[in-house]
């Protein structure tokens, strides 16, 4: 992850996820080994970073389709 992503996973996604899915991601990673459990959580990190970026974009393409459109 690149320093604008890991900014934005640290200060904007890594919360809410601990304010919903905290128990969840932590029973998954309870079974695993400790070089296990932190390529799970750098995992988590960077699909996490991927998906909010896909909704910036798709939010943006979204923005220019409905200008676009007629009505």
């Amino acid at each position: 992850m690149n320093d604008f992503l890991s900014l934005i996973y640290d200060y904007y996604i890594h919360p809410r996820i601990e304010e919903k899915h905290l128990s969840s991601l932590s029973a998954c990673i309870q079974g695993l080994s400790d070089a296990q459990a932190k390529l799970c959580v750098q995992a988590a990190e960077q699909y996490a970073a991927c998906a909010f970026l896909l909704g910036v974009r798709a939010g943006a393409g979204l923005e220019r389709y409905l200008q676009a459109s007629p009505e």
